[in-house]
């Protein structure tokens, strides 16, 4: 009985106490029973739950960020976008735990919130957007939790994570005044230790990502002090260890690596830790044979088998310390092959041996190495574009240093008799062999086996042999490798066959005129061999016709001028230049080059203080060649400014006309070309008047003057764009289709019905400027100096990258980089419009020139339609304007 009536008052107690919560579930009473229901509710319901999610998302993104030892290390591990999307489930959770306590919890009652966990749960909404790396709705909670809750611990924090936020957005002097605020509130002892502990933290971030090591110094010194937290401290005393490192405080830089090591970090860090110890050491200090020792034991270390790249690395800077370059090179050579995994590493590495091969002269070699390093390399890395670039001119540079090794080693050949070249090419094979067999005995040996003076003897060797002038191409590995690569690139799998390099025996010429190869050749290759070690791969090459042997004097004197112009004009090397060019001089004499290699020197000779030599070859360019725009410079210091007026006067009267034409007054068009057409000095621009003029026919409804016109640019312009603008025309007339009504400037308009789907517009994205040049109809280094002498003039300020190479077979692409997008390459059009003295100098020889995006360009590198472009670019890009 009396258990009974015990259960009765508990069940009604239960429903009193029941009833009670269900009363204080009302948010807009300022009850003490409402304000605590609804704060523990928070508290240990949603927030804590949200809270936890967000905590483990933001250990899911600690533990993949990936730290990139060769540079000063974040504060915070954030990771990429792809890191922080894979918590983006975490983050997701906590945002909405904490979004329906802040609905269903909230009591803001007169201006104030009565449960004190709402402003933790805006606090925590604001963090998992900041670690989702949306950055604009991180701040916006944290703004609306700096206005709303001011006399809050809360508050504090939020402006520690907006200041972190402005951070990661780069907007640092948004962040200069919160700093402020902060700082008199820690002074005054107004604020929690979790919100003092991290501000030095986020002190520290603000300076270092914006490159101010000086200013990070003093606030990690504070973190490192006032946190208790190993990985905290760790990291802040590593990073403490490499500003001074940075610094070149060696002292005390390898001091504190000595304490993170002795705080048993990870064992990444802890790796990194003792290389950089040892690359602390002072090279003054005879401390070298110990580091050296250290590094070796490194080495032997099974645990260190995937950093091997790294110990490399930190052995050759202990060699450059030493000026010791030749095991220096050893080393970073083993870095490079090592590294299979830390793309960081071998772009140092690379980059480190690429910079000590520049300095020593040796092109080819650093031209391989800043290949690699600019693969490898991140695209914020300092400057990055100079490497870039300094990679592309050598990258041009040693493609016409093999074309001249190769074109000189096939004339040889040619210059044999069959049964030599058999025995030549047999002796080529064999030493390939022989190489295979070293480099397999080689590698079969001790990683750490070498041989100092063997290194200084292959050392000596390969500097001999770069400055070797007619060296054997064959005998070049790399260049055997690059010259195969070339041909195929260029020409693809072909037919040996005299004219092999034309796609089909019918555009060979009726008369037959080609010589017959030699008959052993013959009956031995059937098609071009793809095996260093197959004597086709050889034979197939050699120019054994007289139009093969012009061509190929072609290519070595073009490559000749190129070597001698990338010498001076982007290496400064003044005499490798001069050699560049007395070779050309002498093995070409009175050749197609003489002129402008004349003029070259001169400028060369001026360079260098050598008034005399200047002189000669100045006189030289004046007396053979009174008639070339650079002896008419010479003469005429105010040549070009003359002439550059001149030409301007008449683009700017076939400007008028073509205004005239598309305002559709084709009687005035007609009669200003007449009178234009019958002036010399409208010569370059007489295809785009004739063209003109017979559309002003066509448009006016006279079909037979019209198709009289057109057939008249056919005939006398045969090889201009014009031409092949009116063939269209014709095409379609003759098919009764009609001509459709061109309208736009001769040189950039196609026929309408063209099908260029497969380009797209993107005018937001990366662009290039393009010029096709027929190379039978100028010369492809005159338009080249034309280019850069119009990027000096009209956009000196800006560093542009020009450089050149095959388009077709007698077509080349000169390009010109760095347009971030459309707008800037398209003021760069127009500006060309107006000044483009350079095409009329070319005397029609460019057959277009238009922007191109990045990913347009493999599209038209492939399809070779100028045409087809050409019709894009005006549909999308001018049309659009």
């Amino acid at each position: 009985m009396i258990k009974r009536d015990k259960r009765k008052i508990g069940i009604v107690l239960l429903l009193f106490i029941s009833l009670g919560f269900i009363f204080s579930c009302a948010t807009d009473k300022d009850k003490w029973l409402n304000r605590n229901y609804h704060s523990i509710t928070t508290q240990y319901n949603g927030y804590f739950n949200g809270n936890e999610s967000f905590k483990s998302g933001v250990e899911q993104i600690e533990s993949q960020h990936a730290d990139n030892y060769t540079k000063i290390l974040p504060v915070f591990k954030y990771g990429d976008k792809d890191v922080a999307s894979s918590a983006n489930n975490a983050m997701d959770v906590a945002i909405k735990k904490a979004s329906i306590q802040i609905s269903r919890h909230t009591m803001f009652i007169k201006g104030i919130e009565r449960n004190r966990w709402i402003d933790n749960c805006w606090l925590l909404i604001g963090k998992a957007h900041f670690y989702k790396q949306h950055y604009e709705m991180a701040i916006q909670n944290f703004d609306f939790v700096i206005a709303r809750y001011p006399n809050t611990i809360t508050r504090h924090e939020a402006m520690l994570w907006k200041i972190r936020a402005n951070n990661q957005r780069g907007k640092f002097a948004e962040s200069e005044a919160l700093f402020g605020v902060l700082k008199k509130i820690i002074d005054n002892n107004q604020t929690s230790n979790r919100v003092k502990r991290m501000f030095p933290l986020v002190h520290t971030d603000f300076f270092i990502q914006q490159g101010n090591y000086d200013g990070a110094i003093e606030p990690l010194k504070r973190a490192i002090k006032i946190n208790r937290k190993k990985k905290i401290k760790v990291r802040a005393l590593y990073i403490l260890a490499q500003i001074h490192q940075d610094k070149n405080n060696l002292s005390v830089a390898s001091d504190l690596y000595k304490k993170v090591i002795k705080m048993n970090p990870d064992y990444e860090m802890a790796f990194n830790a003792k290389i950089n110890m040892a690359r602390c050491f002072d090279v003054e200090g005879n401390s070298s044979r110990f580091i050296k020792k250290y590094l070796n034991k490194m080495l032997k270390d099974e645990k260190n088998k995937e950093y091997l790249d790294q110990v490399y690395f930190a052995l050759a800077e202990v060699f450059l310390k030493e000026k010791n370059d030749l095991m220096a090179i050893k080393n970073l050579k083993k870095s490079v092959s090592t590294s299979t995994s830390n793309d960081n590493q071998k772009a140092i590495s690379s980059l480190t041996l690429a910079d000590i091969y520049f300095k020593r002269e040796a092109y080819e070699q650093a031209q391989t190495y800043y290949d690699s390093a600019v693969i490898f390399l991140d695209k914020d890395y300092p400057n990055y574009e100079k490497i870039v670039t300094k990679k592309e001119i050598l990258t041009n540079l040693v493609t016409n240093i093999l074309i001249v090794q190769e074109e000189d080693s096939l004339q040889r050949l040619a210059a044999m008799s069959a049964g030599e070249r058999m025995a030549v090419v047999r002796k080529i094979i064999d030493s390939i062999i022989e190489e295979e067999r070293k480099q397999k005995e080689k590698e079969n040996q001790q990683q750490m086996n070498s041989n100092i003076g063997f290194l200084e003897q292959e050392s000596r060797t390969q500097n001999q042999q770069m400055q070797k002038s007619g060296t054997w191409y064959f005998d070049n590995p790399t260049a055997r490798s690059l010259g195969y690569t070339e041909f195929q690139n260029k020409w693809g799998d072909r037919k040996l066959e005299d004219n092999w390099r034309l796609k089909s025996i019918g555009e060979i010429g009726i008369d037959g005129e080609a010589e017959v190869l030699d008959s052993l050749v013959l009956d031995s290759l059937e098609k071009l061999s793809k095996d260093l070690k197959d004597p086709n791969f050889y034979l197939q090459r050699i120019p054994l016709t007289e139009k093969q042997m012009t061509n190929s004097k072609k290519r070595m004197e073009d490559a000749l001028y190129s070597i001698g112009y990338i010498y001076y004009h982007d290496l400064k090397d003044y005499d490798k230049s001069i050699e560049a060019y007395d070779s050309l001089l002498a093995k070409f004499p009175g050749g197609e080059k003489e002129p402008l290699t004349y003029y070259q020197l001169y400028q060369v000779y001026t360079s260098v203080g050598f008034a005399d030599k200047a002189a000669f070859y100045r006189n030289l360019l004046i007396q053979k060649y009174p008639e070339h725009d650079y002896a008419q410079i010479l003469n005429d210091p105010d040549y070009f400014r003359k002439k550059t007026e001149k030409e301007n006067l008449i683009q700017t009267y076939y400007t008028n006309i073509y205004n005239l034409y598309k305002n559709k007054v084709y009687d005035d068009v007609i009669l200003r070309c007449d009178s234009a057409l019958n002036d010399k000095s409208f010569r370059p621009l007489y295809p785009r008047l004739s063209y003109l003029k017979a559309l002003a026919y066509g448009n006016k409804g006279d079909k037979e003057k019209y198709i009289a016109l057109l057939q008249e640019v056919v005939a006398l312009y045969e090889e201009s764009a014009e031409a092949n603008y009116a063939k269209q025309a014709l095409k379609y007339l003759q098919s009764e289709r009609g001509a459709t009504e061109p309208g736009d400037s001769a040189i950039n308009k196609p026929a309408d019905k063209i099908d260029y789907s497969i380009y797209k517009y993107q005018p937001k994205t990366n662009h290039l400027f393009v010029f096709v040049v027929n190379t039978e109809k100028t010369d492809i280094e005159i338009v080249k100096n034309n280019i850069s002498d119009f990027n000096n003039e009209y956009f000196s300020l800006k560093e542009f990258s020009t450089k050149n190479n095959v388009f077709t077979s007698g077509l080349q692409m000169i390009t010109v980089s760095n347009f971030k997008s459309s707008k800037e390459a398209l003021e760069y059009y127009s500006v060309l419009q107006g000044r483009a003295t350079f095409v009329k100098k070319a005397e029609s020889g460019i057959e277009g020139y238009f922007p191109v995006s990045l990913s347009n360009y493999s599209i038209f590198y492939q399809d070779k339609s100028i045409e087809k472009y050409n019709k894009f670019f005006i549909d999308k890009y001018l049309s659009s304007e």
